[in-house]
């Protein structure tokens, strides 16, 4: 059984395909779970937005953060390079992110 690592607030979870490695998104905070390292704090994410993802491997999790305006904006965490703001889509797309999406 997993303790989770904040009380009192949702939680949205992704797992790698071989189930080995979870992104959690505890009310706007974002973590990673191994086996052996447990849960590992990756920083704040948008606290408006459950939304959570992660690669087949566990080494890539996509999540929303907030951005230098304080409006969610899609963010990519990499095990190498911890987190990129991935920006938004140029004012005239005619697409919108409503949740992160799985990655490579």
């Amino acid at each position: 059984m997993l303790t989770s690592p904040t009380q009192n607030t949702w939680a949205n979870f992704a797992l790698s395909r071989d189930g080995k490695v979870m992104a959690a998104n505890y009310g706007g905070e974002i973590y990673r779970w191994t086996p052996n390292g447990g849960f590992v704090d990756l920083g704040p994410g948008d606290p408006n937005s459950s939304s959570i993802a992660i690669s087949h491997d566990g080494s890539t999790i996509v999540s929303s953060l907030l951005g230098s305006n304080h409006a969610g904006t899609p963010g990519l965490w990499k095990q190498v390079t911890g987190w990129t703001n991935l920006g938004h889509a140029p004012t005239d797309a005619t697409w919108t992110m409503s949740g992160a999406a799985g990655t490579a």
